[in-house]
């Protein structure tokens, strides 16, 4: 489940009846229990719930869930996403979204939703760093700290733990891979990837050192620089203004491929 994401919510009522709930994931909260948001009576409220409680559209059911409402629900359970293999782009928007304006990401789904719907999508990597080039240029950092576990923990610590940043990792001349790289709890951490819950992960301990799982953002066999096949970081600061544009650059590279994207860019 990734931030934004509508998810299926069976709650027991007090009338012994069970009913399920269309809501919108917010976060996992350890192992047993996660953050929902859920709209009722015009107001949306934030709700924490048993992990056993809800299911992924389309995934499979939690206990007592829907074969006991008697009732079809009144929920539109189109995925934006589902279809896509090479989702990193939304994903990584929508949680650093969540982490900054949980309105924004009401504003962000409705957008893919309205988007997507029907339409055949281009299933490819998208370089983001082309939109934060043009758009962000004085605020992005390009680092070559992945050698060594020592350089990156040193690099890490010129970094503003109050910011959230957009993180691409990969060899310059390619799609790359996003992420999102932010402080939290005394811990540099990374989100990569919902579908996959080793992706996400503890990057430094207290003392700023980089973890076990924190290595795997190290390739300390490549060669790091800005030659075309070079490995280097690309970071760029999140912020609330950037998640619509952005997300509208995606939506037109999925639909109308690149050039057309970059052209809206300057309309």
């Amino acid at each position: 489940m990734i931030p934004g994401e509508f998810i299926l919510w069976t709650k027991l009522k007090k009338s012994g009846k069970y009913k399920t709930y269309k809501v919108m994931f917010v976060e996992q909260i350890g192992s047993k229990q996660v953050k929902i948001k859920i709209k009722t009576h015009g107001k949306f409220k934030i709700k924490i719930v048993a992990q056993t409680s809800v299911k992924t559209i389309g995934g499979p059911a939690a206990p007592s869930s829907l074969s006991l409402g008697s009732n079809p629900l009144p929920v539109d359970l189109f995925d934006p996403l589902k279809n896509l293999n090479n989702a990193c782009p939304e994903q990584v928007v929508l949680s650093a979204a969540s982490r900054i304006s949980s309105a924004s990401v009401d504003i962000l789904m409705e957008k893919l939703l309205k988007a997507y719907r029907g339409k055949a999508l281009k299933d490819d990597q998208i370089d983001l760093f082309i939109f934060f080039g043009l758009k962000r240029a004085s605020d992005n950092i390009l680092a070559y700290w992945g050698d060594s576990a020592e350089h990156l923990s040193e690099g890490l610590k010129t970094l503003d733990p109050n910011i959230v940043y957009f993180l691409r990792t990969g060899k310059n001349g390619h799609g790359g891979h996003y992420q999102l790289l932010y402080f939290e709890a005394g811990y540099w951490k990374v989100y990569s990837s919902p579908r996959k819950a080793t992706a996400n992960y503890v990057l430094t301990d207290h003392e700023g050192n980089v973890t076990v799982a924190g290595r795997t953002l190290l390739a300390e066999e490549a060669t790091w620089g800005n030659k075309r096949g070079n490995y280097r970081y690309a970071l760029s600061p999140a912020s609330e203004d950037l998640f619509s544009p952005l997300m509208d650059y995606i939506i037109n590279v999925r639909l109308y491929g690149e050039d057309y994207a970059l052209g809206q860019l300057f309309e």
